[in-house]
């Protein structure tokens, strides 16, 4: 048992040692290793107090494997709500000169192709209807005959609700829109969706039209060229 708990620790200050001398490392590389540790560790406890040294062992190398794989899956998890976050930041940029803005982190510039073409969604829903419909094919027109390097889907809210449910709703509205454009033919991963809850509105949220228009999702391009 000695010898286990030892290899264990000595994984433990490694790795710990990794993480804090390498910034730059993603939440789920960050993940995978914390899991493995603690898996080890926990693992290690376990089967000492089953199956004695052996025990120890085997269950340090089990706790390992489950611990790594379940630590990477939550880090994943935290580098995708990180970039969506990053990108509802970037949002907050617009350009409402030429409906155009820049995303510092990635480098690219953004262009809205869904002027005059929002496309609307009842209170409370998320369904597309007849007429946000027809507005994706206004839009998929312009795509068409438009050169691009992905598509950025975002939804929105008016501030009726709160905010965890206008995070939520915003998000479920710029999903169904990006899987009815992947459902035309437009390549899926092209496509990204983020929920911008009642944060950025487009129009007055104090009156009946603001709010209707809050309800929304915009479309836009990431340039090829700019």
């Amino acid at each position: 048992m000695r010898k286990c708990v030892n290899t264990a620790v000595v994984l433990a200050m490694a790795c710990s040692l990794a993480m804090t001398s390498c910034d730059s490392m993603s939440n789920t590389s960050k993940g995978f290793i914390a899991g493995s540790v603690g898996g080890t560790v926990l693992g290690a406890g376990l089967g000492a107090l089953v199956g004695g040294d052996y025990g120890a062992d085997v269950g340090a190398n089990l706790g390992m494997m489950v611990g790594g794989v379940a630590g990477a899956s939550a880090g994943a998890e935290k580098d995708e709500k990180e970039a969506k976050a990053a990108q509802r930041a970037a949002v907050a940029e617009l350009a409402n000169d030429d409906n155009t803005y820049f995303d510092d982190s990635t480098g690219l510039y953004y262009t809205k192709v869904s002027e005059d073409n929002s496309i609307l969604f009842d209170s409370r829903s998320c369904e597309l209807n007849g007429a946000a419909c027809k507005q994706i094919l206004k839009i998929t027109a312009l795509l068409n005959k438009t050169p691009f390097a992905g598509i950025v889907i975002y939804g929105s809210t008016d501030d009726t609700e709160s905010r965890d449910y206008s995070m939520e709703l915003s998000q479920e509205r710029a999903d169904v829109v990006a899987e009815y454009f992947q459902a035309i033919g437009f390549n899926a991963k092209l496509i990204s969706a983020v929920g911008l809850g009642s944060e950025y509105p487009i129009a007055d949220n104090s009156t009946f039209d603001g709010r209707a228009k809050n309800r929304c999702v915009e479309v836009y391009i990431i340039n090829t060229d700019k």
